[in-house]
């Protein structure tokens, strides 16, 4: 280990900011990584939770497939864009308690888009 620091202090200070900086990427490039694995995971099961509230109109004939599927990617994304990245839930009970106490917004929100999108 003292060979190592030894060797890095003799190396210039811009080598040493180099390093530095280098190393900043890479963590930043696994806290990017692992953020995306939550959000691709977020948004996959906010995806299932608005089918779950579209299914009955859906069964009952009043929406065509593509408005079916534009009311479920409007709404995951006006979810999505609503949220900072820290405010986005990792864990599965997070999850759960987020999507249980969004609900009614959400509910209200697809009944929206059911009305401007639905078969007349």
């Amino acid at each position: 280990m003292a060979v190592l620091w030894a060797f890095l202090f003799s190396w210039s200070l811009r080598h040493r900011i180099e390093l530095f900086h280098y190393c900043q990427e890479i963590d930043q490039k696994i806290d990017v990584q692992e953020e995306s694995k939550v959000l691709r995971h977020f948004r996959s099961v906010l995806i299932d939770f608005v089918k779950e509230l579209l299914k009955p109109t859906w069964r009952e004939g009043h929406l065509s497939e593509d408005a079916h599927n534009t009311i479920v990617k409007k709404t995951a994304e006006k979810v999505l864009s609503s949220l900072q990245p820290h405010q986005i839930p990792a864990a599965v009970e997070s999850i759960k308690q987020f999507l249980s106490s969004s609900q009614p917004k959400m509910t209200k929100l697809v009944e929206g888009y059911v009305s401007k999108y639905g078969k007349s």
